[in-house]
């Protein structure tokens, strides 16, 4: 991270198609069109945690127009996964354009999980699921039953952003995380190659 000019180094890898884009219109945002294609069946899983993730993170960096969701990025090159074709994209952002969380987190909000603070207060709520015959946090969403439980897993999805606010002030990112932004610019990158 450089302090003095308040930016960060990630890493992203996108589709070709991305990467076309960003050379044509200096920009790429990711509209919900490209989700459900990506996603099809299962979008509507999807949409409801990326839609609770606009909602949130659009208080921490505002949303500029013509973003609908975020671009995923990564703190450390070797998380920035992608495929034959793709393009690997080493970029220097605004810190106040990023949001950090962690990968694992955003993966139980992804499974309509709890995210916990501790293992005990992960096996005191499993615990409770169980005495209601809840095997699994997602049978949660897909009944109308448990509306108290849906509440509490949904409150606890705040703590996505737990990292966010101590790495902008420290300026040290504590492990591996993930990030979002809500455009990929031209003028961000600062090396790439393809994959």
């Amino acid at each position: 991270m450089r302090a003095q000019n308040k930016t960060v180094t990630l890493y992203a890898c996108q589709r070709p198609i991305v990467w076309q884009t960003i050379q044509s219109k200096g920009v790429y945002h990711v509209k919900k069109e490209f989700i459900t294609q990506k996603y099809q069946e299962s979008a509507k899983v999807f949409l409801h945690a990326y839609n609770w993730f606009v909602s949130n993170a659009e208080k921490i960096s505002p949303r500029p127009e013509g973003a609908e969701y975020a671009v995923w990025v990564f703190t450390d090159p070797k998380i920035a996964e992608g495929f034959l074709g793709d393009y690997f994209m080493v970029l220097e952002v605004p810190l106040e354009s990023t949001v950090f969380f962690d990968k694992g987190d955003w993966n139980k909000v992804l499974n309509m999980g709890y995210i916990e603070n501790s293992k005990s207060e992960k096996l005191s709520h499993m615990k409770e699921l169980e005495k209601y015959g809840i095997r699994h946090e997602s049978e949660v969403f897909l009944t109308p039953f448990y509306p108290q439980f849906k509440s509490k897993i949904q409150k606890s999805w705040q703590k996505l952003f737990r990292f966010d606010s101590e790495i902008k002030k420290s300026g040290v990112i504590p492990h591996p995380m993930q990030a979002a932004i809500w455009e990929l610019k031209k003028e961000w990158i600062r090396e790439y190659r393809v994959v």
